[in-house]
């Protein structure tokens, strides 16, 4: 029996949020251990933090930014495999990489629903030009 189309992509997308923040917690767990954070910094307490900041150097920025790229590319990935047949167009990868992005960068609330308005008539342009193919 056949799962039905709308029932699947919603798993795949709930999925690719899942193993993808997973992934993305991971990654940040044990960025400590790879580049450990400056002497006498607690990186478990926002005060800490907020008056340490000037210690900490490039280096200790790399991880966190590679955690959330590959937390969001790897959800991606998911959600795009586990996606229908029919149903395989970007949309439902760049739904994923929508949900990681952070939404307190927006400063008027329509913000959020323009950018995924445009996201989703991109994956449809990609479509009407056959630039884009399964």
């Amino acid at each position: 029996m056949m799962m039905h189309p709308i029932l699947k992509n919603s798993l795949a997308v709930i999925s690719g949020l899942i193993i993808g923040g997973s992934v993305n917690m991971g990654l940040i767990m044990i960025s400590g251990s790879v580049i450990p954070p400056p002497n006498g910094v607690d990186v478990t307490t926002m005060e800490s933090l907020k008056a340490n900041l000037h210690l900490f150097e490039p280096k200790h920025f790399v991880f966190p930014f590679l955690a959330h790229a590959i937390g969001t590319l790897v959800g991606a990935i998911i959600t795009g495999l586990m996606a229908t047949p029919l149903h395989k167009t970007m949309s439902l990868p760049l739904s994923i990489g929508f949900f990681f992005f952070n939404w307190r960068h927006f400063k008027h609330p329509y913000a959020a629903l323009s950018t995924l308005v445009y996201t989703f008539r991109f994956d449809s342009g990609l479509h009407s030009y056959g630039l884009f193919r399964c």
